[in-house]
């Protein structure tokens, strides 16, 4: 049996972590994989990579996670996903994914600097609906927004999803092996919400949006959308 293994230390969203884990549960086969939260010590032992299916860095602080694995700890992970792995990271995860981030500058909150793993080679840039609306400490700018989805990659070409500070990937489209899975719809021009990047033998699926959330007190059919967007997303990583 295989694990993916939820990253859940310095940094990360308490409720970024239970809903991506509750997520992962009403997705996966219970019997093919394992859901562990996983501490910044395990990327440094033996053998982890032998029982990954996948690594998830789910919303948070990336300037913690960059405090806490930097150097050794990157380093295996990078290798594991250019060796066949899979990475899924989830607003702080997908700037933590990026060759570097660019967060709120100019303002009291500013993060700018080059980032170790490089799954997508270029800038993650945020917040992307607006500067001055994040708040670290509460759901100061968090709403949920439209989505304008790839044909090619989902049945459904819309759909809505939870947004709190999120990334877009600044010229996406000139990086080979990086594909456009998602747009932000309020955002003119190119202004990707969701891309994948194929790093080596593996693969990186970056989010600037929370697929792991749901709308509270939607509609049956928005609700399932959200479930379905979410399994689709776990399963182009497993592919």
């Amino acid at each position: 049996m295989k694990s993916i293994f939820l990253y859940c230390d310095e940094g990360v969203c308490p409720s970024s972590v239970r809903e991506t884990a509750r997520s992962l549960r009403e997705y996966l086969d219970p019997g093919k994989y394992k859901i562990e939260l996983a501490k910044r010590g395990l990327f440094l032992e033996d053998g982890w990579e032998n029982r990954a299916a996948m690594v998830i860095f789910p919303g948070g602080r990336d300037i913690a996670y960059l405090q806490a694995l930097q150097g050794a700890a990157n380093r295996r992970i990078r290798e594991y996903v250019l060796c066949g792995g899979r990475y899924f990271g989830i607003c702080a995860g997908a700037y933590y994914g990026s060759g570097s981030i660019s967060f709120e500058p100019g303002g009291s909150l500013e993060v700018i600097g080059e980032r170790e793993l490089s799954f997508f080679p270029g800038c993650a840039y945020g917040p992307a609906l607006g500067l001055g609306q994040f708040s670290p400490k509460n759901s100061q700018g968090a709403r949920f927004t439209s989505l304008a989805l790839s044909s090619s990659n989902f049945p459904i070409i819309n759909a809505n999803a939870y947004y709190h500070g999120g990334c877009t990937f600044l010229q996406a489209t000139s990086f080979p092996g990086v594909r456009i899975l998602a747009e932000y719809k309020e955002l003119q021009g190119n202004s990707p919400a969701i891309v994948l990047c194929n790093a080596g033998n593996g693969k990186a699926l970056l989010s600037g949006i929370h697929p792991e959330y749901q709308e509270p007190d939607c509609s049956d059919e928005k609700a399932n959308q959200k479930k379905l967007l979410f399994s689709w997303l776990i399963e182009i990583l497993l592919k």
